[in-house]
């Protein structure tokens, strides 16, 4: 049996700044260029492009994103963090605690490729991790990625619309638990949280754990991993 991490070209690129080129050039520039973009807790799209774009924009262009998007997007940390995913899972099955081996699958959506651009990216990732890793992709809209399937076909989730996904399959989570599934996402918190400082940002993300904990295994990771890899050496990825 093959066990799967899933993962989406949202993830693999970061089609934030994609998006808000697509807006403004200089929008995305005035990102990069703001330490801050690496460090957010919470998307304050008009911080952090110095007032160039705002949610309302951004969430309109954000929905209609396509592959015109990609051109202007740019390889985040996450295969940092897949790297690792896969390391320890084979690490495991050296010491005999999983016997399954482990594939990746890629959400394409709600991006058009072609077959031979899938084919590319499906080169290129196999380059990045292990020439025999199987990799699969699928188009599924984040309405269809329901509880139901998430616990039958993959033991581990990277995904960065968790709030949009918590919000769609919230009630069906908490009839069709994926307990065995371990999600890694962004530390971004939906409302701003300027009034809490750091502990109470810690202590809001433990309780929402704490609470999911009979229904989802949950990782907060820095938004940092979700972003352009910068030039500056980064941390070590979070293993599991």
């Amino acid at each position: 049996m093959n066990r799967r991490l899933y993962v989406d070209v949202d993830c693999l690129l970061d089609t934030r700044l994609g998006v808000l080129s697509g807006i403004d050039p200089q929008a995305a520039i005035a990102a990069v260029r703001n330490p801050r973009y690496w460090t957010r807790d919470y998307n304050d799209w008009e911080l952090l492009t110095d007032g160039l774009v705002n949610k309302e924009r951004y969430d309109a262009a954000w929905a209609l994103r396509d592959m015109s998007t990609l051109v202007d997007s740019v390889v985040t940390g996450i295969p940092s963090v897949l790297q690792q995913l896969l390391v320890d899972h084979h690490k495991n099955m050296k010491d005999g605690s999983v016997v399954d081996d482990v594939g990746l699958e890629v959400n394409l959506a709600p991006y058009a490729f072609t077959d031979e651009e899938r084919d590319g990216l499906e080169h290129i990732l196999q380059e990045m991790f292990f020439s025999d890793l199987i990799i699969t992709f699928c188009y599924r809209p984040l309405d269809e990625l329901t509880p139901t399937l998430i616990s039958e076909q993959y033991s581990g989730l990277v995904m960065y619309e968790f709030h949009d996904w918590i919000k769609t399959h919230h009630e069906a989570l908490v009839s069709t638990p994926c307990k065995d599934v371990s999600f890694v996402v962004p530390r971004l918190f939906e409302v701003n949280p300027e009034e809490l400082n750091q502990e109470g940002k810690q202590t809001e993300l433990t309780l929402f754990r704490l609470a999911m904990l009979d229904h989802m295994d949950v990782e907060f990771i820095s938004a940092e991993w979700f972003s352009m890899l910068q030039a500056k050496p980064t941390p070590k990825p979070p293993s599991r």
